[in-house]
């Protein structure tokens, strides 16, 4: 068997075990559906029970900030005749003539930006889990069919031993070492199909679809051009528009806001009243009054409110600022894991597998003219499958790594640097 045919049993037998996916009845029979990264992400964003949470919790905050800025409720008293208040009718409203409303609802101003924030960060989460998914599907996928290459070379290779131990030319013992190691090249190829599938229902899961449907992705893993991000441009990109950021500061304003509330809680209160009816010691009619009503002693309340306030400003402060600190660093290691992975893909794809391919190739021909041993043909195998398998992931860690920046760095990653394809 020669190099190339090898190279062609891969697509050959993964088609078929993807036809054979839903072939447990004519009734379950179904064909595949490929789907690229970003219709993935596209279904994902849409179908996320996640942030359709987060958006209700927006809602939530802008209904909680339209009571906020609706005036005080005017109050009715309709007061029993023979009562210390003989008048009727008195009809109440709170005037809001030093701003004390207005510094209330800056709470839920700033409560309503954090949610809004809240709901970028969530999609944000949710478009980086699927693109890890994606990826992780194509690794999977690629490994299902390293695994059934493998296992057709060694079945090719038992098959050849036995038309030469017909002849006399190899021991019986020379079939019986294919025979187990085609043996456990199936059970690899099990437990990658098995793999597969779980990425499979977890990508789907993520869309929103039947977690056994049969998604296969339409692009492959690749390698680009090498990263040229630095991190220190990335770093300051991602403290201006990282949404959890954004989050954190809103919540700190919310903090602060709740501090001026607790300060404006001195602040006396005005009314008008409007009273009808008959009054003892003066005439029927209507009366309007202006009423004050201003605390005298509140027995610690507002400095308890104000302490309170003063600390989950501190609370929030450090935690924004850990953060920070937490954003740098999420940006230098992403920028750093993403070189070594490419230069590591790069070195297998160009270099490494490569040669195991060549040396696997040469000693198989040997092989069957007679010149090499079966161990060598083996080892040579084994040192095939594993640089292919180690090149696969190393094409996917790299794709994880770009998705794990671009989420770190808010979303985009610059527009001046050299992206990878």
């Amino acid at each position: 068997m020669n190099a190339a045919r090898i190279r062609l049993l891969g697509p050959i037998c993964l088609l078929s075990l993807v036809g054979a996916w839903g072939a447990g009845s004519p009734a379950q029979a179904q064909l595949p559906e490929t789907v690229s990264v970003d219709d993935a992400v596209s279904a994902a964003l849409t179908e996320s029970l996640v942030i359709k949470a987060a958006l209700s919790g927006r809602d939530v905050e802008q209904a909680e900030l339209r009571a906020a800025r609706a005036p005080t409720p005017m109050e009715l008293l309709a007061v029993p005749a023979g009562t210390f208040n003989d008048s009727p009718i008195i009809v109440t409203q709170q005037l809001d003539l030093l701003g004390k409303r207005r510094t209330a609802s800056r709470v839920s101003q700033a409560q309503l930006r954090a949610a809004g924030h809240h709901v970028e960060a969530t999609r944000l989460d949710v478009a980086r889990d699927t693109r890890l998914a994606y990826t992780g599907l194509q690794e999977a996928l690629d490994l299902l069919e390293l695994m059934q290459r493998s296992h057709e070379l060694r079945e090719a290779l038992r098959r050849l031993a036995e038309g030469r131990f017909e002849l006399g030319d190899v021991a019986r013992v020379d079939v019986d070492r294919l025979e187990i190691e085609r043996d456990r090249a199936r059970e690899d190829v099990t437990r990658a199909q098995a793999e597969a599938d779980v990425r499979r229902a977890r990508l789907n899961s993520l869309m929103g679809r039947d977690p056994n449907s049969l998604t296969l992705p339409s692009e492959t893993l690749s390698l680009g051009s090498r990263p040229t991000w630095d991190s220190d441009a990335l770093a300051a990109a991602a403290l201006r528009s990282r949404p959890d950021l954004k989050t954190a500061r809103a919540l700190l304003g919310a903090r602060e806001a709740s501090l001026r509330a607790a300060r404006a809680s001195r602040l006396p209160d005005f009314e008008v009243q409007l009273r009808t009816g008959t009054r003892v010691g003066s005439p029927a009619g209507t009366q309007i009054g202006l009423g004050l009503t201003m605390p005298v002693v509140d027995w610690g309340q507002r400095s308890g409110a104000t302490r309170a306030a003063r600390a989950s400003i501190a609370e929030k402060e450090a935690q924004v600022a850990e953060l920070e600190r937490v954003v740098r660093l999420e940006l230098v290691t992403a920028c750093r894991s993403l070189v070594a992975d490419y230069d590591v893909a790069v070195a297998y794809s160009e270099s490494i597998a490569t040669r195991a391919e060549t040396v696997a190739e040469l000693l198989q021909l040997s092989y069957e003219r007679g010149g090499s041993t079966l161990l060598e043909v083996i080892d040579a195998e084994r040192t095939l499958t594993a640089t292919q398998v180690a090149r696969a992931r190393a094409t996917a860690a790299y794709r994880e790594s770009l998705t794990y920046l671009t989420w770190a760095a808010g979303g985009a990653l610059p527009e001046s640097t050299t992206e990878p394809q």
